[in-house]
């Protein structure tokens, strides 16, 4: 199929495995902030009390971003995708990257 990361990008958005393997990295990296305070440190811990609930605007930027959507195939019909060839480093990198963007949208801390 003719490289479209738009279509990549949008694909990738609606599949299990991936958002999977963002949600890891997302936890993976949070464990690492919870001794700090601020919006970074509130993200953190609302992403680990929810593991399971992924920040829209946190997956969107991972997938939107050129170097993670141009490893993603997609088939020549556009019905099925591979993201297996995204590597799990990639997927943490954008994490990191975003983390301060998405981080802005949690000023306090869910604990109370």
């Amino acid at each position: 199929m003719a490289e479209s990361l738009f279509l990549a990008a949008a694909r990738a958005m609606d599949d299990f495995a991936i958002k999977q393997r963002i949600r890891a990295a997302v936890a993976f990296h949070a464990q690492t902030l919870l001794s700090g305070n601020g919006n970074e440190t509130n993200y953190a811990i609302a992403a680990l009390l929810n593991p399971q609930a992924l920040d829209a605007t946190m997956m969107a930027l991972v997938l939107v971003d050129e170097s993670i959507a141009s490893m993603i195939t997609v088939s020549d019909d556009g019905q099925t995708l591979d993201t297996s060839t995204v590597p799990d480093a990639n997927i943490l990198s954008r994490v990191q990257a975003a983390w301060p963007l998405v981080a802005s949208k949690y000023p306090s801390n869910p604990l109370g």
